[in-house]
C-alpha cells in the first residue's frame, strides 16, 4: 500500500534473509536504507538483514561490519551482538569473539544455546552455523 515505507522494506529484508532469499533481502535492505538513511529503526533492521546475508554467504568480515552497525544503532539489542560474536568466531578472532560474547551475555542474562534454540528465528543451515560459531566463542549450552 505504501511502496516508500522504509521500515517495511527493512523488516521484509530480515525475513527474506532468514529464509535464504539473499538477493531479494539485499535489495530490500538497500532500498530501505536509501529511502530513510537516518532512521534508526530502518538502519537497525536493514543492517541486521545484511549481517544475516553475509553470514549465510560466509563473508564474516562483512557480517561483522553490518553487525557493528546494528550495535551502533541499537546497542542493547541482542541479535546484533549475536551476529558479531558468531562472525568473529568464524573468522578465528576468538579473543574478540569472547569479548563480544561477554557483552551479549551481560545484555541478555541467561543467554545460552538452549535459550537461543527457543528464541531465534533462524532454522536449518543458518541456525546450525550460528550454533557452531557461538560454541566456538564459548557460549554456554544451558
Amino acid at each position: 500500500m505504501n511502496p516508500n515505507f522504509a521500515l517495511a522494506h527493512a523488516l521484509i529484508a530480515v525475513g527474506l534473509a532468514i529464509q535464504g532469499s539473499l538477493r531479494e533481502a539485499t535489495g530490500s535492505a538497500e532500498h530501505a536504507l536509501r529511502l530513510s538513511p537516518s532512521d534508526r529503526n530502518v538502519g537497525t533492521y536493514a543492517s541486521m538483514a545484511l549481517a544475516t546475508v553475509h553470514f549465510i554467504d560466509e563473508r564474516y568480515s562483512e557480517c561483522a561490519l553490518w553487525a557493528r552497525n546494528v550495535i551502533e544503532k541499537s546497542p542493547e539489542w541482542a541479535p546484533g551482538h549475536t551476529y558479531m560474536t558468531a562472525a568473529l568466531a568464524m573468522q578465528g578472532e576468538l579473543a574478540a569473539a569472547v569479548e563480544a560474547r561477554d557483552t551479549l551475555i551481560r545484555l541478555t542474562p541467561g543467554f545460552s544455546l538452549a535459550w537461543m534454540a527457543e528464541n531465534q528465528l533462524a532454522t536449518g543451515e543458518l541456525a546450525e552455523r550460528l550454533f557452531m560459531a557461538l560454541r566456538k566463542a564459548g557460549v554456554p549450552e544451558t
